[in-house]
C-alpha cells in the first residue's frame, strides 16, 4: 500500500470528491487521515470513516497550519461556497494559505483538484494538459484558474511540490451535479438534450479520479505537472444520460438547440436572473429588494423548465476532444470503470439512497 502509515491531510473531505478520496486512503491505502471541516453538518458522511476530524477553514492561516502539522501529503479539493465571491475566497485565497503551510511544514506533495472549467466556456477543440486556463468572469472557473496560476508561480519560484489534478465533469454515487441533479430534472421533466445529445461526453467516474489523485500524491518526479483527465472512451451525452433516462423509465426528453438564437438568449436570460437572485441575497432586505429577488426567481424558474444556463449549453454543445496522454505517460492511469460499470454502481446507489425515485413522476 503506497500511503500505508503516512499522515495525510484532505481538504475538502467532506465533500463529493474530497470524501471519496478519504474512504480509499484508509480503507484501501493504510493511510492516517487527517479531514478539515468547515462546517460540520456537511461532515455526516466522513465522520463515519476513521478519519480523524478538525475544525478549521483554508481561510484561516492558523487553522490551516495546525491541521497541517506532520503530514506528509496533503490532498486540496477544497471549493466554494456557491456565494457571490465565494469560490474566489476559497480557491484563490485558501490555496495562499496552503502554499504556505506546507512550505512551513515541508510536505513532500500538496495535490490540487482544479477543474476543467479553469478553460472557460470555450475551450479549444482539442484540450489537454498543456492548455492555458483562462479567465472569462465567472466565479468558479476564474478562481480555479487563478489558483492554478499561484501554484504554478510557486513551483517556478522555489520547487513547489504541487501537482495539478484537473478533472472534466465528475459523476458517480453521491454527486449532486452530474448524478442526483440530472435524475431529478428528468423525473420533473426539466431535463434538455442539447443537439439531441450529440456533443462529446468527456465526464469521469469519481473513482476513477480517485485512481488518479493517488497516483498523482505518490509518483516520484511529477512535481510542477498538470493532468487533465476524463474516462475515456467515445461516448456522447445521449449514451451518458440514457442510462439515467432507461432507469426512470421516461420516455426521451426534448432538445434544445446551441446553433439556435433564440435558445441561446433564454439561456442567456436564465443566467442574468440566476445571477441577479444570487446578488439579491441577504437579510435583512428592503421590501424592494426582497420584491424583486422573487419577482427573479420566479421568472428564473419558469424559464429553468425549457432551458439550462449558458456553462451546461456549451457543455453538452461541444464535439471536441479532451487529451490525456499526460496522465497516461506520465501516472500510467487506466480508468478503472467504463460508463457501464460506473453507471451500474452509481444507479445502485441511487436505488439505495432514493428508493422513491423510480415511483412516480410529477408535473
Amino acid at each position: 500500500m503506497r500511503y500505508a502509515g503516512k499522515q495525510v491531510l484532505v481538504l475538502g473531505g467532506t465533500g463529493f470528491i474530497g470524501g471519496r478520496l478519504v474512504e480509499r486512503l484508509l480503507l484501501e491505502e493504510g493511510a492516517r487521515v487527517r479531514v478539515l471541516v468547515r462546517e460540520w453538518s456537511r461532515a455526516v458522511w466522513v465522520s463515519r470513516t476513521t478519519a480523524e476530524l478538525v475544525a478549521g477553514d483554508v481561510l484561516d492561516p492558523k487553522s490551516v497550519a495546525l491541521a497541517m502539522k506532520g503530514c506528509e501529503i496533503v490532498f486540496d479539493c477544497a471549493s466554494g461556497p456557491a456565494t457571490e465571491g465565494g469560490y474566489r475566497r476559497t480557491n484563490v485565497e485558501g490555496t495562499r494559505n496552503v502554499i504556505q503551510a506546507c512550505r512551513d511544514e515541508g510536505v513532500h506533495r500538496c495535490v490540487y483538484v482544479s477543474s476543467i472549467a479553469a478553460h472557460g466556456d470555450e475551450p479549444p477543440e482539442v484540450i489537454d494538459a498543456s492548455t492555458p486556463v483562462v479567465r472569462t468572469g465567472r466565479d468558479y472557473g476564474d478562481s480555479k484558474a487563478e489558483a492554478e496560476i499561484l501554484l504554478r508561480e510557486a513551483f517556478n519560484r522555489d520547487r513547489f511540490p504541487v501537482v495539478i489534478v484537473r478533472p472534466t465533469y465528475v459523476w458517480g454515487p453521491r454527486s449532486s451535479l452530474f448524478t442526483v441533479r440530472q435524475l431529478m430534472d428528468m423525473k420533473h421533466h426539466r431535463f434538455r438534450y442539447v443537439d439531441e445529445g450529440c456533443g462529446r461526453c468527456t465526464a469521469v467516474y469519481v473513482d476513477n479520479l480517485v485512481d488518479v489523485l493517488l497516483l498523482a500524491g505518490d509518483r516520484p518526479l511529477i512535481e510542477g505537472k498538470s493532468f487533465i483527465i476524463t474516462d475515456g472512451g467515445n461516448h456522447t451525452w445521449n449514451d451518458f444520460f440514457g442510462f439515467y433516462q432507461r432507469y426512470l423509465g421516461l420516455p426521451r426528453p426534448p432538445s434544445i438547440c446551441s446553433s439556435s438564437a433564440i435558445d441561446r438568449v433564454s439561456c442567456l436570460l436564465l443566467d442574468t436572473l440566476n445571477g441577479l437572485v444570487l446578488r439579491l441575497q441577504g437579510q435583512p432586505a428592503p421590501l424592494w429588494r426582497k420584491v424583486l429577488r422573487r419577482s427573479a426567481h420566479e421568472a428564473a424558474k419558469k424559464l429553468n423548465r425549457r432551458f439550462i444556463s449558458r456553462w451546461d449549453l456549451s457543455k453538452y454543445s461541444r464535439t471536441g476532444t479532451v487529451d490525456g496522454t499526460a496522465a497516461r505517460e506520465l501516472l500510467g492511469y487506466i480508468p478503472s470503470r467504463d460508463l457501464a460499470t460506473g453507471m451500474q454502481e452509481t444507479l445502485e446507489w441511487v436505488t439505495d439512497q432514493y428508493p422513491d425515485l423510480k415511483d412516480s413522476t410529477s408535473e
